[in-house]
């Protein structure tokens, strides 16, 4: 399963019934592999687009949702950008908020409003992680901590090569 795996990078392992790293994946550490497992499912996604009703993150908070992914697409949405950004950092109080770009748009790094200063301490920017993947590891990071600030360092690491290293 590869569901870190970023654009343009090869396979870096197989799970089935043991890990077989293959050779070309870098060690990271010299310590023993410890397979961290668990996802927590009441993770929800949500796609920016012209005209969207931002009361959707409104309805995520009141359901119980544990965690947010946000594509922004902001190149359409200049006029609803503060209003999603005020609700984002709303939601944030309950949830973690992940925000991502859409494939079309550049990365979250090269925006430089992506996550605004203020926001930065509530909302975690993706960089130029894809969407799908953003989902994945903000699933995983859930069942392995619940604290924020541990949630946010969790996804603001870079894994398996899942951001650029720039």
């Amino acid at each position: 399963y590869d569901a870190f795996m970023a654009a343009g990078n090869g396979l870096l392992g197989t799970v089935e019934h043991e890990i077989r790293l293959e050779p070309h994946a870098q060690t990271r550490k010299k310590a023993k592999l410890r397979l961290a497992v668990g996802v927590e499912p009441n993770v929800s996604l949500i796609k920016t687009h012209p005209g969207f009703n931002a009361g959707a993150f409104e309805c995520l908070v009141r359901t119980g949702a544990k965690g947010l992914v946000v594509e922004t697409y902001w190149s359409t949405l200049p006029t609803q950008r503060k209003p999603i950004m005020d609700l984002l950092v709303n939601a944030s109080r309950s949830m973690p908020v992940a925000l991502t770009r859409d494939a079309m748009d550049s990365g979250c790094e090269h925006d430089p409003q992506c996550c605004e200063k203020k926001d930065a301490e509530t909302l975690t920017c993706c960089k130029d992680m894809l969407t799908g993947t953003a989902l994945a590891k903000l699933m995983w990071a859930l069942s392995q901590a619940r604290n924020p600030k541990k949630v946010r360092k969790i996804m603001q690491t870079n894994c398996a090569g899942e951001m650029s290293a720039h």
